[in-house]
């Protein structure tokens, strides 16, 4: 080995021993079983939230360039996910599909993919390492890092499990729907998405609550349209609330997905209606 190649290996193990910060605090103080979980598509507009949780070992798992997926390749993502496998004590996948994003919002179907990914691991968990902010209630002792994914090895490693599990299902899911190209946005909001949709409409995979969808769903009757623009034009809070007043009054006239959908308008737009005001 050169004097180089040991300097780079030593300053990467360096690195590594880092990113276990925070899982040596708990293993010192004799917390062994601990998990890190991640989430990968939150953002995008069509397909699953995907979590990952991986328990490390506490000794001999070395794993070079392990770090936060989106700093990595595809091709450097796949192969550290195959050294993952190999190495970690555990790991646990959780999904929440579309459908089941629309009823519970983003926020709580982030929080029950990453409980579901922690209920499918093997080992009794101890600790949950979580990237991100605190969620109000969640099931497991846990410690919220933010950008977690760059200061714990446990959570970039599952950054890693969760994302390259979702890119692989989006390659799938392009296989179905290939006029959407999601093998290449994975369902993210890119021009070429916003294009196929305005081109194409929505498939089944598409999140029918997230702004960028909503306007597409073009099987709704005038009077959903119509109530729909009142209420994303509302611009007080007491004014909002009598248009969905109105909306309850005549709800015997609209369909249950046409009656689902002015409720997500009007939570959203409520939330907007709120932080404008807090600002």
């Amino acid at each position: 080995m050169t004097h180089k190649r040991r300097e780079r290996e030593a300053k990467e193990r360096e690195r590594l021993e880092q990113m276990l910060t925070y899982e040596r605090k708990l293993w010192d103080a004799g917390v062994s079983h601990i998990a890190g979980v991640d989430e990968a598509g939150r953002g995008p507009l069509a397909g699953p939230v995907v979590a990952g949780a991986v328990i490390l070992p506490m000794s001999n798992c070395y794993i070079p360039e392990l770090n936060d997926s989106k700093k990595l390749s595809e091709k450097k993502r796949n192969r550290l996910f195959d050294q993952i496998k190999k190495q970690t004590t555990a790991i646990g996948i959780g999904i929440i599909e579309p459908r089941e994003i629309d009823r519970l919002n983003i926020y709580q179907a982030t929080r029950q993919a990453m409980i579901d990914a922690l209920s499918h691991l093997s080992n009794q968990i101890q600790h949950v390492l979580i990237d991100g902010k605190p969620f109000s209630s969640f099931p497991y002792p846990y410690t919220a890092v933010v950008k977690g994914d760059s200061k714990s090895l446990s959570i970039a490693a599952a950054s890693i499990v969760a994302k390259v599990t979702r890119d692989r299902m989006m390659v799938k899911f392009h296989e179905q729907y290939p006029l959407y190209n999601f093998a290449k946005h994975k369902g993210y909001p890119t021009q070429a998405h916003f294009a196929a949709l305005r081109a194409y409409g929505h498939c089944p995979i598409h999140r029918r609550s997230f702004r960028g969808v909503r306007e597409f769903f073009k099987d709704f009757s005038d009077e959903f349209y119509n109530w729909k623009n009142a209420l994303e034009q509302a611009e007080r809070g007491d004014g909002l609330k009598k248009i969905a007043d109105h909306i309850a009054k005549f709800s015997h006239t609209l369909k249950s997905e046409e009656l689902e959908e002015l409720r997500l308008i009007y939570q959203y737009r409520k939330k907007w209606l709120l932080r404008q005001h807090a600002n």
